[in-house]
Order: structure tokens, then C-alpha cells, then sequence
């Protein structure tokens, strides 16, 4: 009596406790934020290897909206992994691990995307310090010319400085310009209008600068492959459109040509979710965003 109790208490409770488990770890966890939150770094380090392999003929600019890409995809994986059992019958070749961590990559695709806005508002600041520094440079030098032309400073101190073009060597003339002027304070003092507030910025602008920019070969001697950031976001963005298509495929087998765009929307469709709602004419102009998706579905 005891066993035929332990047996029947077990045999219900084993099929649903997956159900629960694949109710709640789907990809409702990492939708309780919008990208980017915390954990899209994680994503980003993981992910970066395996888009770092792709053929560099391959690779795609990103020039898509990284958080609607997120949603669409969070909002598919909902749908697709609640067909979990299907799958594993009658698709058994489709790695299911992988489409569901599509929203971890996305996350990741997120983060990259972010590290290339703020590197293009580091550029930014570079460039109004590097608009600041070549006048100022031209400034002190022209006044340090006049000044060795009279015999006040050393000619060759200022030659030396004359001789750099290019902005790394405004940054360094601006170094030296300040250092000069400083060395020679008293032999100048009336015979310049260089203020001191003039020789103070240079010295700190040009520090500021050096501290930016790199030479020319450092680049190509330093960076690894997929270190740049925005060849980072495009390589992770290529990874998730490749992806994608693969949900998209899978989704078109599980819910047909017709339910595919509500269930599994395309990453860049505006309509999501409310794609279910209209007939006709929205969903074929989202299908054509995807074309070739449901033709090798359906095969």
C-alpha cells in the first residue's frame, strides 16, 4: 500500500515539475529590465569569441535600434520555449540551449553598441580640446619666435618645438611651450603678452591630450582582432541576426507562415507582440523584412 502511494504521488509530479521550471527560467528573467542592465557586460564577454570567428566578408553594420532588437527577441523566446516538447520531437536537430540564450546576446549586442556611443562622445571632446589646442599652440609659438629673434630665449629650444605637425605633436608642443615659457619667466616677464593663464592651459590642455591620443602605429601594434568597439557591435549584431534567422525558421514550423510574425516577430519590427492582432496586410509587410525564413521552414 505504502509503495503503490509513493508511486502514485511520484508518477504526476514528474512531468510537471519541468513545465514550472521552464515557465519561469525562460526569457522572462532578463526582460525584468530594459537594455542595457546589469549582466549585458557578462553577455558581451561571453558572446565576443564566438563573433570574433565570423569571416570578416560576413560581418554586418549595425545600424538597428539594439533595445527594440532585445524586445523582440525576449518577446519570441516566450513563445518558442513554451514549444520545448514539440521541438525536441519533431525539430530534435535544433539546439535549443542556443535560441534561448538569444536574449543574453542581445544584451550583449546592447552593451557593444553603448561602449561605441560613448567612444563616439570621447571623439567629440577630443575634438573640441584639438580645435583648442592648435590656435593656442600658434599663439605661444609665434610669441616664442619673437622672443628668440630678440635674443630672449634660446632659438633652438624653439626650433625644436617648431618642427612637430600633426595633433599628437600640438599636444606635446603645448607640454613644451609651457615649459619653456616657465623655464624662462623671468627674462620674459613684460617683454610678451603671453599671460600666465595662457602658458597654465597649454601645460594642461597638452597633458589632456597626450593622454588621449595615441600614435598612428600603436593602434595596429596594440589592438587585438574585435577590440575596436564598433567592429565589436557590428561581429555581435551579425551573430544575432544569424541566430535569429534560425529562431525565425523554427518558429515558422511551429506556428506556420501566417502566426510566425505575431509569435516570433522580426528583430526590427515596430509592431511586436500587437502584430497578432491585425490580419492581412501587417504581417506580410513584416514577413517581407524576413525573406526566405519561412521557405526553408517549412521544407
Amino acid at each position: 500500500m505504502a509503495a503503490k502511494k509513493k508511486t502514485a504521488t511520484l508518477t504526476p509530479k514528474s512531468p510537471k515539475t519541468p513545465s514550472k521550471k521552464t515557465a519561469t527560467l525562460t526569457p522572462k528573467s532578463p526582460a525584468a529590465a530594459p537594455p542595457p542592465v546589469q549582466g549585458s557586460q557578462d553577455a558581451y564577454d561571453t558572446f565576443l569569441p564566438l563573433a570574433q570567428a565570423i569571416a570578416k566578408g560576413d560581418v554586418m553594420t549595425c545600424r538597428a535600434d539594439p533595445s527594440l532588437a532585445f524586445h523582440n527577441v525576449d518577446a519570441a523566446m516566450a513563445a518558442v520555449l513554451a514549444e520545448k516538447a514539440r521541438i525536441a520531437k519533431e525539430l530534435p536537430s535544433v539546439d535549443v540551449a542556443e535560441l534561448a540564450s538569444l536574449p543574453s546576446l542581445a544584451l550583449g549586442v546592447a552593451f557593444a553598441a553603448l561602449q561605441v556611443d560613448r567612444d563616439r562622445k570621447s571623439d567629440g571632446a577630443t575634438a573640441a580640446k584639438l580645435a583648442e589646442a592648435h590656435p593656442l599652440r600658434r599663439k605661444l609659438l609665434s610669441s616664442a619666435g619673437a622672443l628668440a629673434d630678440a635674443g630672449v630665449i634660446a632659438a633652438a629650444d624653439v626650433e625644436k618645438i617648431r618642427k612637430g605637425s600633426g595633433n599628437l605633436d600640438a599636444a606635446g608642443d603645448l607640454v613644451a611651450l609651457a615649459a619653456l615659457f616657465g623655464k624662462n619667466a623671468k627674462a620674459i616677464a613684460g617683454k610678451s603678452p603671453i599671460a600666465a593663464a595662457d602658458v597654465k592651459r597649454a601645460g594642461a590642455l597638452g597633458s589632456e591630450l597626450l593622454a588621449t591620443l595615441k600614435p598612428a602605429s600603436a593602434k595596429a601594434s596594440g589592438a587585438r582582432p574585435g577590440a575596436d568597439a564598433a567592429e565589436a557591435r557590428d561581429r555581435l549584431w551579425t551573430l544575432l541576426v544569424s541566430r535569429h534567422d534560425r529562431l525565425r525558421r523554427v518558429g515558422t514550423w511551429l506556428f506556420g507562415e501566417h502566426a510566425v510574425d505575431a509569435k516570433v516577430p522580426p528583430l526590427l519590427a515596430h509592431v511586436g507582440v500587437k502584430a497578432g492582432k491585425r490580419k492581412g496586410a501587417g504581417k506580410s509587410k513584416t514577413a517581407t523584412t524576413t525573406p526566405g525564413g519561412a521557405a526553408v521552414a517549412t521544407k
